[in-house]
């Protein structure tokens, strides 16, 4: 499942994320960067664990994995997986004097900005990736922040389904 950033102007591989530990990330992430106009543009590009079981515990037998799935064993990977994203890119003090950041990708989790449709209380497992990243990133969702021009919560589906599991964000500048 690999992660790419595709783009108009040159795209500049900073470092892939996740090579250097396979056995800890499922998929991987890209840190990229394109120069628009003379400002540099900084591409966190990620796909995390797809499954509701932990790590651990997948292939392990149904009623481990179904035990792992009840205590929020994926939903607790992902996070796991988008700490160390933030942390190696936007949190890195190499970093710091990067201003501008897009930050995307295949979450496989829920964001607590649906929650009016979701239902499942702003501080729930199955948000815990997406509200990392809200909470340690300086981003904003940008569909939340931007899609709709008269500013009414909206919920657009990523999946066919009742959910947005497909995540982009930005920085303020």
């Amino acid at each position: 499942h690999p992660v790419t950033v595709t783009s108009k102007y040159p795209v500049t591989l900073v470092q892939k994320l996740g090579d250097k530990n396979p056995h800890e990330i499922w998929h991987g992430g890209i840190h990229a960067q394109v120069t628009v106009n003379g400002e540099t543009i900084n591409i966190v590009g990620y796909h995390t664990w797809p499954f509701g079981m932990s790590r651990e515990t997948r292939g392990k037998g149904k009623d481990l994995e179904q035990k792992s799935q009840w205590a929020n064993g994926g939903d607790d990977y992902r996070t796991f997986e988008t700490e160390y994203f933030i942390n190696s890119t936007v949190k890195n003090p190499k970093y710091a004097d990067q201003k501008l950041w897009i930050i995307t990708g295949d979450t496989n989790c829920r964001s607590s900005l649906d929650d009016n449709y979701l239902g499942y209380g702003p501080e729930s497992p199955r948000y815990g990736s997406n509200n990392y990243v809200l909470k340690h990133s300086g981003c904003k969702d940008i569909t939340k922040t931007y899609y709709s021009p008269d500013k009414r919560d909206v919920m657009m589906s990523t999946t066919q389904h009742e959910a947005r599991i497909d995540i982009m964000y930005g920085s303020d500048e």
